[in-house]
């Protein structure tokens, strides 16, 4: 049975709780690029506001997975532009 009036210095379960960290998105960008993960790197790398001088590199790579037949059209190689995101990235946060 709980008491009407619980003290609020630790005596009755209000003690210290383990810190739950919840990651940053760095953290989970770091992880996919350590996995392999470039496509998922890359789309989470593009949501970020500041990206730098990597900022068009990127955003030409999160376009080239969503619509490659798009780039092919305009006379890119969407191959090429995700090799240039993902060496901005690396260069960027690694």
């Amino acid at each position: 049975m709980i008491p009407a009036t619980t003290p609020l210095d630790g005596r009755a379960g209000f003690g210290e709780r383990p810190a739950i960290m919840k990651p940053t998105k760095i953290s989970i960008l770091r992880e996919f690029m350590a996995a392999g993960q470039w496509r998922e790197a890359i789309k989470l790398a593009a949501s970020f506001p500041r990206l730098g001088d990597e900022r068009g590199a990127i955003l030409s790579a999160r376009g080239a997975f969503t619509n490659p037949s798009f780039y092919r059209q305009i006379g890119k190689d969407p191959e090429a532009l995700i090799a240039a995101g993902r060496d901005a990235l690396t260069r960027r946060y690694q």
